[in-house]
């Protein structure tokens, strides 16, 4: 979305969400910027949980001494969920106060449940005449954003680079553009910014190794996928931790994305084409239809290479290893386990292509 400071500024109340930081951020910066007239003095800043709404709104309402306007900054507004204590009340024209949901660690479930409460507060925001601002990237628009903030740097930046870069950091624009920075500074007097450049100095989403260790499997690959097992793991004494938090919830992700798409392959249908009765089949979450553009036609390319008895096999060895780890199966060492799983789901995926289509 193209954000206008000057529009904004002539609201009171303002909601800054999306999944977007850098925009955010950015936004919020030129609306304090503007506000203030450089002057702090007339800038408050409140964090949610620890804070209430009357006292942000009061902040807020106070006259200015030395700016255009007085501002109250709520940061971690999400953090504040008790929405019946949320009462807008009427604003003078110098006042501003801009409440921000910025990004919050958690699960998935924590997460939607973030997602929830800022689509509530953006709602009553809107209904107490505030501006709500929803800060987005369209996955299919991050390359060409990316190519076009290189090229203004002076730098060319081929497709495959910032196709690389996008999946990278899970076709998350924000992390993207801060990593593009990055690249931009390590390539120096050089004029292109290559794929290589992009794999040396990125630092990559846990999603991207996920992703990588789930195709040096399906690539009967131990090598790579002992590789990216360490990466994820870090050190043996932290393996239990990886195991739990990430390897095993992404793993046994991936493999049920993997069993939908072949679920499609098999009724005759294809990535641009999802039979009816797939669509009814598949569980609310993880949800191959509601998944990004990357990891859809990762599972479309991974559901070729293996058969429906192959993924289910693939699952119980995730499911027999989780028990492991858990002690209601024998095992020597958390790390162990992970690589026990490793050689299993490889061997257990070890067969000629499986054909597309209805079998």
């Amino acid at each position: 979305m193209k954000f206008d400071p000057e529009k904004a500024l002539r609201y009171q109340l303002i909601f800054l969400a999306g999944e977007e930081s850098t925009l955010r951020r950015n936004a919020l910066r030129q609306l304090v910027e503007a506000a203030s007239g450089g002057e702090d003095f007339d800038l408050e800043t409140f964090v949610g949980d620890a804070s209430h709404p009357q006292n942000w709104f009061a902040s807020a309402g106070t006259a200015p001494f030395l700016s255009p306007r007085r501002t109250a900054v709520v940061r971690n507004v999400l953090r504040f969920d008790d929405l019946d204590e949320f009462k807008p009340v009427q604003l003078p024209e110098t006042a501003l106060l801009i409440l921000v949901a910025d990004e919050e660690g958690g699960d998935e479930e924590k997460a939607r449940t973030k997602t929830t409460l800022a689509a509530k507060y953006g709602k009553l925001v809107e209904k107490a005449g505030g501006l709500n601002l929803i800060f987005t990237v369209e996955a299919g628009a991050i390359v060409e954003r990316l190519r076009q903030e290189a090229k203004d740097a002076g730098k060319d930046f081929s497709l495959r680079a910032a196709e690389t870069l996008k999946e990278m950091c899970g076709d998350r624009y924000s992390r993207a553009r801060d990593e593009l920075e990055k690249l931009i500074s390590f390539v120096g007097t050089e004029p292109t910014i290559t794929e290589e450049h992009v794999k040396a100095i990125v630092v990559p989403s846990r999603e991207w190794n996920i992703f990588k260790l789930t195709d040096a499997v399906l690539n009967q690959n131990p090598a790579e996928a002992f590789r990216q097992l360490r990466i994820l793991v870090g050190s043996s004494s932290k393996a239990p931790d990886a195991a739990f938090r990430v390897i095993l919830p992404q793993l046994s992700r991936q493999f049920r994305l993997l069993y939908q798409a072949r679920l499609v392959l098999d009724l005759g249908g294809d990535q641009g084409a999802i039979p009816a009765a797939a669509r009814d089949a598949f569980p609310a979450k993880p949800n191959l239809t509601q998944e990004k553009d990357y990891p859809r036609k990762l599972a479309f390319q991974g559901a070729k290479k293996v058969r429906m008895d192959q993924i289910r096999a693939a699952l119980g060895i995730l499911s027999d290893c989780d028990a492991r780890l858990k002690g209601q199966l024998p095992y020597y060492t958390a790390q162990d386990s992970l690589e026990r799983m490793v050689l299993e789901l490889v061997d257990a995926l070890a067969s000629a292509p499986a054909k597309t289509g209805r079998r």
